[in-house]
């Protein structure tokens, strides 16, 4: 038995194009800017010709939108899965970055250097976000098929540390971009990652 999982982050948000830098987080009602629209094309277009089963993605606007441009080529539905969702990142959802650093500078550091060891208060641990993406990974690599999961950077950046047998404190050492794809197979219960953070359909190819 074969599985195919691509693993793609949701294009860049109306915050990020307005030349905002606040951490978005759990946050509803931050959708896709013009940019971002033409990222998930990108992926649609990238995908267009790969026989999708599924399409699961974080329940928030921006990658649901993202995964929408995807599942329409394919006739298919959007499922939203809760533990695709961002890092809950507590107190600091909403507020920008450069305040964040300067209000919680050693929670920053570990953030952005030691996200192992990283909690907000009101948030969660990088253990606890790599849990449930494992387990939904997990579900859809227990049958057959190819599926297309949804999600945020860091959440993606967990999830390949664990398929990789990497430490947690190792995700600052990937890069998940906005718009990107990434590609796991698994069989007869291998787990193989074929890339990681491809972008070069958003320049025209694939």
């Amino acid at each position: 038995m074969e599985v195919v999982v691509y693993l793609a982050r949701h294009g860049m948000t109306e915050w990020q194009e307005r030349g905002l830098n606040r951490l978005a987080g759990r946050l509803q009602g931050i959708g896709l800017s013009t940019e971002g629209r033409r990222q998930a094309e990108g992926l649609a277009r990238a995908l267009r010709n790969i026989p999708l089963d599924r399409v699961l993605s974080s329940p928030l606007l921006r990658t649901m939108q993202t995964a929408e441009a995807v599942a329409h080529l394919h006739g298919l539905p959007v499922e939203a899965d809760e533990r695709l969702t961002e890092w809950g990142f507590g107190i600091w959802e909403g507020m920008d970055v450069e305040e964040i650093s300067r209000a919680f500078p050693h929670e920053y550091r570990l953030w952005r250097e030691e996200p192992d060891a990283f909690r907000v208060p009101g948030g969660e641990r990088a253990e606890d976000v790599a849990h449930r993406m494992l387990a939904c990974f997990e579900e859809v690599a227990q049958g057959e098929g190819t599926f297309l999961l949804v999600s945020h950077q860091d959440p993606l950046l967990a999830l390949l540390c664990s398929l990789l047998g990497l430490p947690l404190r190792s995700m600052r050492s990937l890069d998940i971009a906005l718009g990107s794809l990434s590609k796991v197979r698994v069989s007869d219960g291998r787990v193989v990652v074929e890339f990681v953070n491809c972008r070069i359909f958003l320049e025209g190819g694939a």
